[in-house]
């Protein structure tokens, strides 16, 4: 289950520009080859291999995150990942200049460098680095010049922030081990203790005028987040004392730097996510939930003191926020999940709202506003991620190329699509249509699921739907009930009913693509990854009209997994299903491993094998299963892996995988 992650100098530019140009005509001579074999046989396995390993390099992507605001307002420092390398990553720092529409990289070591922040005079940019033996802090002057080492941490640095005086600041990293724990270690004598064995991640402060180290709070506590009360020797802390993760209740404190005394001010309903002050520190907003559950939803602020929390955006909004910043002291602006793109809207204190824009993109919470200029990160179905800016909030502008070579290959434009499920419940969807697509042709199809419960199709460029689509398939993908991206009652509206409306509406997305002529009800398959995974598994426990099923890290025996997963995520399946030591029967009506003697339908299950979230032996059960009652099914381990496929050989097998099992029971 799963909570719900360029201009150049010009001469440069030119140069890589043209080669970017060739890159994509060959790029797109692959995607064309793909979409070819579709009126052919099946292809073997090892073409298939050869065609996804092209796919896959050619569809890397960059990420694009943490923007950062200058003092100034005139600058954004901001994070790139490069795709993996030998299964290694690299992250750099980057600025866009807003007057300009410059980007420019800043660091270009080949490790980590992430969590850029200005110092509150904007004279110099900070950051964290793995480029040394240990995550450290660096600072490099923007006049220019090479970036110094600041801190000398005995263990890695996990995040920091400036005082806003520019006289401190403040990080968080474990302790170093003992002398006595090393020697354990050393000797093997590393026996486990749950929830009480494992670093906790200390509050500390570091002088900027004589680099003394202060430690504010005692190894008990798990700090989450912190920030500086604005022209104060004071921070804002989200933390807890609880030793258990799935019992701990993370609360607000304030701690005052000098007498190291933390005053509780605030407990919100959890799970509550990312707070910011206000610019005159008067105000705390934060993402917070409304009724401890399942995940932050609204918008809430409250005073900095204490006192009763306003949900600014229940009522006027009422859609999941993925980003929020202070405009000024009495306004902030929003991004906000809805459907498959995202609004922008401006809100006050009093929750009166401004609907600022809807493009036709999605956002990725990323975002900053200079007062006039608002710029962001968005994506579409057929372009990966990109900074996009908007003076006039009616028109978004691309400004950045980090994924360029992607522009020209030719990729499905898919179709959004509403459909009334059994219940007259409207449902979008997602449609991709091969792209040779003829009316009145039946077509193989696939019913593919998002994970969650809380996720959604929106408006990225999504790889399975792509490759089925280019291969002849016609591909629904439905925003079922429990998706995010719409009001919180239908994001709420599948608690304790897993496998009950929510996979109806899977059955009447197949009804709609069926009635609409576009698929043969003899070909239908259906696929998912995670919540999607586990609807693919308990569909073909309770029919046989899907003609295939791919299931990806499903949830097969809830009971089990309850007391299997990682306890980081087990308030969310709390909040959706109880607990089995209370509700075990219910357990059992929602589990695929209940109805596994009635599945006829051939399964492939892909796993892997380091999976905390959903643990391997949820597909072990299932597998053992539809043996036992002689299902034609197959089941790949991944090693090394958690709940998503990072290393390259493992994301191409997938994808092979996938493309195969449909090919041989669809077409």
């Amino acid at each position: 289950m799963v909570k719900p992650n360029s201009t150049l100098i010009i001469d440069t530019y030119i140069r890589i520009s043209t080669t970017l140009y060739m890159k994509s005509t060959i790029r797109l001579l692959v995607l064309l080859c793909i979409a070819n074999t579709v009126s052919q046989a099946q292809p073997s396995f090892e073409q298939l291999k050869q065609e996804i390993t092209q796919f896959v390099k050619v569809t890397e992507t960059k990420s694009i995150s943490d923007f950062q605001l200058s003092p100034d307002k005139m600058t954004i420092a901001y994070t790139v990942r490069e795709p993996l390398a030998d299964n290694k990553s690299k992250t750099n720092i980057w600025l866009y200049t807003i007057a300009t529409a410059a980007t420019s990289r800043y660091t270009t070591f080949a490790k980590a460098d992430t969590h850029p922040r200005w110092s509150p005079d904007g004279k110099t940019l900070a950051f964290l680095s793995d480029r040394g033996d240990k995550t450290q802090i660096y600072q490099v002057a923007m006049t220019g010049g090479e970036a110094k080492q600041f801190t000398e941490s005995e263990t890695n640095i996990e995040t920091f922030e400036w005082s806003t005086q520019g006289d401190y600041i403040a990080f968080t990293s474990p302790d170093p081990k003992t002398n006595a724990e090393e020697e354990a270690k050393k000797n093997k004598d590393d026996a486990v203790v749950e929830d009480f064995t494992g670093e906790k991640s200390r509050l500390r402060i570091i002088s900027l005028k004589d680099k003394v180290i202060t430690t504010l709070v005692g190894n008990e506590w798990n700090i989450e987040q912190f920030q500086w009360i604005p022209g104060e020797q004071a921070l804002i802390v989200s933390a807890n004392t609880n030793p258990y993760p799935e019992m701990a209740r993370n609360r607000l404190y304030l701690i005052d730097i000098t007498t190291k005394t933390m005053k509780e001010i605030a407990s919100p309903a959890t799970p509550y996510g990312e707070f910011h002050i206000s610019p005159e520190g008067k105000t705390i907003a934060y993402h917070g939930t409304r009724e401890d559950g399942p995940v932050a939803f609204d918008l809430y602020t409250m005073p900095i003191t204490g006192g009763k929390s306003t949900n600014l955006t229940a009522k006027s909004i009422d859609r999941s926020i993925d980003g929020f910043l202070w405009i000024d002291n009495g306004s902030l602006l929003v991004e906000a999940e809805t459907g498959t793109t995202s609004t922008y809207y401006q809100i006050d204190m009093k929750g009166s709202v401004k609907k600022k824009s809807q493009f036709d993109l999605s956002g990725s919470g990323t975002l900053a506003f200079d007062s006039k200029m608002l710029v962001f990160v968005g994506h579409t179905f057929t372009s990966a991620p990109e900074i996009y800016t908007s003076a006039d909030f009616a028109t978004a502008k691309k400004v950045s190329t980090f994924n360029a070579s992607q522009d020209t290959l030719g990729f499905i434009a898919p179709e959004v699509v509403r459909y009334k499920s059994f219940d007259k419940q409207e449902i979008e969807a997602v449609v991709y249509k091969p792209k040779n697509f003829t009316q009145g042709k039946k077509y193989a199809a696939v019913v593919y699921v998002h994970g969650g419960p809380t996720g959604r199709f929106a408006n990225y460029f999504n790889t399975w739907p792509e490759l089925l689509a280019q291969r002849g398939y016609v591909v629904v993908c439905p925003n079922i009930r429990g998706s995010s991206g719409y009001s919180f009652d239908f994001l709420a509206s599948n608690k304790g009913d897993w496998g009950g409306a929510d996979y109806k509406d899977v059955l009447a997305a197949a009804d709609y693509i069926i009635n609409e002529g576009w698929a043969d009800p003899e070909k239908i398959g259906i696929g998912g990854w995670s919540y999607g995974g586990y609807m693919s598994a308990w569909a073909v426990t309770q029919t046989t009209r899907f003609k295939a099923s791919v299931s990806g890290a499903p949830m097969i025996d809830l009971a089990v997994e309850y007391g299997a997963e990682t306890s980081s995520i087990n308030p969310y399946d709390t909040w959706f299903l109880g607990t089995p030591y209370e509700n075990h029967e219910d357990f059992i009506r929602m589990s695929p491993i209940t109805f596994v003697k009635n599945v006829k339908t051939p399964t492939l299950l892909l796993c892997g094998e380091n999976d905390v979230i959903d643990p391997i032996e949820q597909c072990s059960q299932f597998y053992r299963g539809l043996k036992r009652y002689g299902v034609d099914t197959r089941f790949v381990r991944y090693p090394r892996e958690g709940h998503g496929i990072r290393e390259e050989a493992h994301r191409i097998d997938v994808l092979v995988r996938m493309l195969d099992w449909f090919g041989k029971y669809l077409n």
